[in-house]
């Protein structure tokens, strides 16, 4: 069994995306996660909406460049209550769409991941009530919609987790863990991952030198990942 990709998150405005297009090329594999939050945008980690526009162009889909967008805060809360406007300036680029701080499968969200079935949804489960929500929401769309998990007790703090999933997940429905990732010990993490039935890992803190977004540690964590993982088809 393969990991299908890795997604390393955090780039900002500090971070030229022609270097992450020119990883992507080496490393086809890799899947960008961008952080997407009002509130915060323009601070290490949360880019502005300008930095965004620049990545898209740079890594536009049909270029071999993955991209995932991670709705935090207002953006993630607005989508949650089944608003689209968000998606609408999002879908170009993105493949797939991570949703953090979903706790519960209302109505309102079941109807839009129907409606925005061509999007690959993530759902973030920091806790197991969380991942049996998860689970609850790709039972009940079924094939209606395409909905993944991303196990991350860890919340982009960077600390690893003594359970590497909620059980409740495995055979239910795809998902990657984040959580302590690095270039010292990503090896190790894949190879249990993938005996867990992981399809991803996703890096954050891991991939930061005081804070800031550090090419050499990203670079270092996809050479060493490179023989776990399968390039996304």
């Amino acid at each position: 069994m393969t990991l299908t990709r890795i997604t390393i998150t955090g780039a900002d405005d500090a971070v030229d995306p022609a270097e992450l297009a020119a990883l992507s090329r080496e490393f086809p594999f890799v899947e960008w996660g961008v952080l997407i939050s009002d509130s915060r945008a323009g601070t290490p980690r949360y880019p502005t909406r300008a930095w965004v526009a620049w990545f898209e162009q740079a890594c536009w889909r049909g270029k071999g460049v993955h991209g995932s967008a991670h709705l935090c805060g207002e953006a993630a809360r607005s989508v949650l209550a089944g608003k689209e406007e968000r998606l609408i300036v999002l879908r170009a680029a993105f493949e797939r769409v991570q949703l953090n701080g979903f706790t519960e499968a209302s109505n309102e969200l079941l109807d839009l991941l129907q409606r925005w079935h061509g999007i690959q949804w993530i759902l973030q489960a920091p806790e197991d009530s969380v991942a049996d929500a998860v689970v609850s929401v790709a039972t009940l769309l079924s094939r209606r919609a395409r909905v993944s998990a991303l196990w991350d007790p860890s919340g982009g703090r960077g600390l690893r987790s003594d359970s590497l999933v909620a059980s409740s997940l495995i055979g239910h429905v795809p998902y990657g863990y984040a959580g302590g990732i690095g270039p010292d010990n990503v090896v190790e993490t894949a190879q249990v991952v993938l005996g867990l039935g992981a399809s991803w890992l996703d890096m954050e803190s891991g991939g930061r030198t005081d804070d800031r977004f550090d090419l050499a540690k990203v670079r270092a964590v996809l050479e060493a990942v490179a023989p776990f993982v399968e390039a996304s088809r």
